[in-house]
């Protein structure tokens, strides 16, 4: 009987082989230093997404109360910008 860790590694192998990303493998992305879960029914975090939190996040910061901003994510995949903003901002 073979091992769960050699049918594991092999199914993991043949998913990378057919053009799965590998997130979608493990389940698993980083976003702006933060683990996020991810399937094929999300996309997956880019990394230029990264600099777009970022430079919202300055752009808040030199904001006063009374102009403050209200941001709205919504059904847009995993959640990661409005978490990476709620997180860092």
């Amino acid at each position: 009987m073979e091992s769960t860790i050699a049918v594991s590694t092999r199914k993991l192998s043949r998913n990378a082989h057919s053009g799965v990303p590998l997130q979608y493998i493990t389940h698993h992305a980083e976003f702006m230093s933060l683990d996020f879960y991810v399937d094929e029914r999300v996309l997956i975090p880019r990394p230029e997404t990264e600099l777009v939190v970022t430079a919202v996040i300055e752009k808040s910061q030199n904001l006063s109360k009374e102009n403050e901003i209200v941001m709205v994510d919504i059904g847009v995949g995993s959640g990661n910008i409005a978490i990476a903003l709620a997180k860092n901002g």
